[in-house]
């Protein structure tokens, strides 16, 4: 009945790859005396903690 809605299901969004994650992230540091800090344009995350956690004033960090 309708030819013309079948063929364009497959293009509705025109090829558009949209990432599900974001390229930059950002990373909140927390100290020891309760200083908070903010890190943000982070491209690898994980290591960037992993490094950060060997800093013995580091109380905690994590992804915003």
């Amino acid at each position: 009945m309708y030819p013309l809605l079948k063929n364009n299901r497959n293009d509705f969004f025109g090829n558009i790859i949209v990432p599900l994650r974001p390229k930059q992230y950002t990373i909140v540091v927390l100290y020891l005396n309760g200083y908070k800090k903010e890190y943000s344009c982070i491209e690898h995350p994980w290591r960037y903690i992993e490094k950060v956690k060997k800093n013995p004033k580091v109380k905690n960090c994590y992804i915003k």
